[in-house]
């Protein structure tokens, strides 16, 4: 019988280092915005995404080494500590993906600087992400969704959006699991 081939405990570090995990920076709804976000999905056709993962994706941070968990978890800590005012007032829809969502009309400054701040803190801790895609603020309700979901109007659901997180994407439906948040209240 031949020798298993032994392996150094730095050898399992590397591979430890190089496991990766799907990654975003996101706003997490309070339960009054989730439910009203619930109450819109109603009508819509295609595959709901559930209450419990209705997000607003800051940055998408794609396949990210586990060994920069430390370093992205430093970046959300270090976020300036201020709560945004969302008016979500649009329904729209993205016919590439079949993605039916909501957004707001008119992007607060201060969630466009919140984006900003990310990936600066980002780019100085030397964690490469995709900048190539415009900043689109909107919270997928469904995916597979027919163009008639994005219907013209809505009541306006207003959200104070204090409540960040760095989560990891799962499995393939997808799902979602928090890895770290915070407040933007807290100092």
């Amino acid at each position: 019988m031949a020798d298993e081939p032994e392996f150094s405990p730095d050898h399992q570090a590397l591979k430890a280092k190089e496991r990766k995990v799907r990654l975003f920076y996101a706003l997490w709804p309070d339960d009054a915005t989730r439910s009203a976000l619930v109450r819109l999905q109603a009508p819509i056709q295609g595959r709901i995404t559930p209450a419990e993962d209705l997000h607003l994706t800051l940055v998408f941070l794609g396949a990210q080494a586990t060994a920069s968990l430390p370093a992205l978890q430093s970046v959300l800590a270090k976020l300036p500590p201020a709560a945004i005012t969302l008016q979500l007032d649009c329904l729209g829809y993205f016919p590439r993906n079949g993605v039916a969502w909501a957004g707001a009309q008119h992007v607060p400054d201060a969630l466009a600087a919140l984006n900003q701040s990310l990936l600066a803190a980002l780019a100085q801790h030397n964690i490469a992400v995709d900048q190539s895609a415009r900043f689109k603020a909107h919270i997928t309700l469904a995916r597979n969704a027919p163009a008639s979901a994005a219907a013209p109007d809505m009541t306006p659901i207003v959200w104070r959006a204090d409540h960040v997180a760095l989560v990891q994407s799962t499995g393939s439906a997808p799902r979602y699991r928090l890895l770290a948040s915070r407040r933007l209240e807290d100092a």
